[in-house]
């Protein structure tokens, strides 16, 4: 393959307007979607980062939120996006990827106060029983923490009523948050095509 010859591409060939405009747009666009002090570059971050070091004392925190899981509708939140070879014969689902962007609400009802999404995957990936391992970012869009974000992972095994998972981290008001996140199986699903579930999480942060 020959060398790219870029004098003769077409941003150098009488569209430097072109390539300014675009640089502009970039910038006003990265602008209009940032909310969060680390889209604005490190230096809020070092800020933070100073006074934590001169105070390393760890905040803890107990919060209940419910989660809206929605399917079998047209507005649902949940998806299929992958299989295996293998998925529609395991007994287990093995092989089986869904991606989900659920609603976070204060309570089990639906038309309760959203406090933002939980966005994630869950794989069946377990051959001899029937068991997702997680991965949840629970992205919080209004209240207290708005802007703020917990990461969760672990294993959900599917017939029990509930499973333990891990808070691996978390950004803005819950930077280097760590602990535990019990999730349960609230609510069945009903005929609108929502169930609910009810995560528990204990956690510090800083």
């Amino acid at each position: 393959m020959g060398k790219l010859d870029m004098s003769k591409s077409f941003f150098f060939e009488g569209s430097k307007s072109f390539l300014i405009y675009s640089l502009i747009y970039a910038a006003a666009i990265s602008g209009a979607f940032a909310k969060t002090d680390a889209s604005k570059g490190p230096e809020p971050v070092d800020k933070w980062f100073a006074g934590l070091k001169k105070s390393f004392v760890p905040k803890f925190k107990f919060i209940e939120i419910y989660i809206q899981d929605i399917r079998g509708v047209a507005n649902q939140t949940v998806w299929l996006v992958a299989e295996s070879n293998i998925s529609a014969t395991s007994p287990t689902f093995f092989g089986q990827v869904y991606l989900a962007d659920n609603i976070l609400t204060t309570t089990p009802k639906f038309e309760s106060t959203r406090l933002g999404r939980a966005q994630g995957f869950g794989a069946f990936s377990d051959l001899e029983v029937p068991a997702l391992f997680y991965s949840w970012n629970l992205v919080f869009t209004s209240g207290e923490y708005n802007g703020s974000t917990l990461s969760i992972s672990g294993r959900n095994q599917v017939l029990d009523y509930s499973s333990e998972f891990s808070i691996v981290g978390g950004t803005g008001h819950f930077r280097m948050a760590s602990g535990v996140a019990i999730g349960a199986n609230f609510l069945p699903r009903d005929a609108r095509g929502i169930s609910v579930l009810k995560y528990t999480l204990y956690f510090t942060y800083y």
